[in-house]
């Protein structure tokens, strides 16, 4: 009986390695050794009386050929990281996006002006053409030519005062310390992406966070694209599990008319090629603290 202590005994093909002990002694005591054999178990013998361990057993008949009487025994240990490792797991500097509706009252008229008075601005904003000419081609933004429409425009202010909220409560869940000064919006323009137009990646310098609400939203139009921030520092780092949630190096958000994205100015993004047969139109802006 010496020579079995701490054996493990195991039926032909590979049986799963339990965790828990308990689950051992439970299947042998509904998996005795002459019925073909069941998950792992542990046999010991008389060293483990002498040693005064203590030790929850049971006893079970052996096999009709040995005839033998074994005893199935379940050592108490400590407890290891593998047993609850939801337990043992943190989660360390989350990157936090916020998505919602603009809400209130009179949120579709407000978005119809928005719509009107973007598509009449590209026809005025003949400087802007010809930037979006070099640097978005195919497309219309008003970022290298009037890129504070807040300031500009009564409507744009008005969107500015729907923004204050959902500004506030991302700030809030963030935690930042916004004492001594106010979380401000410095700019707010307007882009009109085409059928194919790509906007590729980037992040929002000299601000805090930065957004984007969405006017139109045909179907077939893009989502913004969120990179993972870690992904340059990513050494021989193996493929993350599908179906998890954020586990790729990307993530996408879907753009819906009426709603807005907000992030951190720091994280990189870009909208990939529009699909569908007309423009999509939103508006983003900075806030900043400085």
């Amino acid at each position: 009986m010496r020579a079995l202590q701490n054996v493990r005994l195991s039926h032909a093909g590979a049986a799963p390695n339990l965790c828990r002990t308990g689950r051992a002694l439970r299947s042998a005591r509904q998996n005795p050794l002459g019925a073909g054999f069941g998950p792992p178990i542990f046999l010991a013998g008389r060293g483990d009386e002498r040693r005064g361990e203590a030790a929850r057993s049971t006893r079970f008949a052996g096999s009709a050929a040995t005839g033998r009487s074994w005893r199935a025994t379940v050592k108490p240990r400590r407890r290891r990281l593998c047993d609850n490792p939801s337990v043992n797991v943190r989660e360390l500097f989350p990157t936090q996006v916020y998505a919602a509706s603009l809400g209130g009252r009179g949120a579709q008229r407000l978005n119809a002006r928005l719509l009107q008075e973007a598509r009449q601005l590209e026809l005025d904003d003949e400087a802007g053409r010809r930037w979006s000419a070099s640097n978005y081609p195919g497309g219309y933004t008003s970022y290298g030519s009037a890129s504070r429409m807040h300031r500009a425009s009564p409507t744009f202010a008005e969107l500015e005062r729907r923004l204050k909220r959902h500004v506030r409560a991302f700030a809030s869940a963030l935690g930042l310390d916004l004492a001594g000064r106010p979380l401000a919006m410095t700019d707010c323009w307007v882009n009109l992406m085409r059928r194919g137009v790509v906007h590729g990646l980037h992040l929002h310098p000299m601000s805090t966070i930065s957004g984007t609400y969405y006017v139109a939203t045909p179907a077939g139009a893009p989502g913004i694209k969120l990179e993972d921030p870690r992904l340059d520092r990513m050494m021989a780092a193996p493929p993350r599990g599908r179906g998890r949630r954020g586990a790729g190096p990307w993530v996408v958000l879907p753009a819906r008319a009426g709603h807005l994205v907000l992030f951190e100015s720091w994280l990189r993004h870009e909208v990939p090629a529009n699909a569908a047969r007309s423009p999509r139109v939103s508006v983003s802006f900075n806030y900043s603290w400085f």
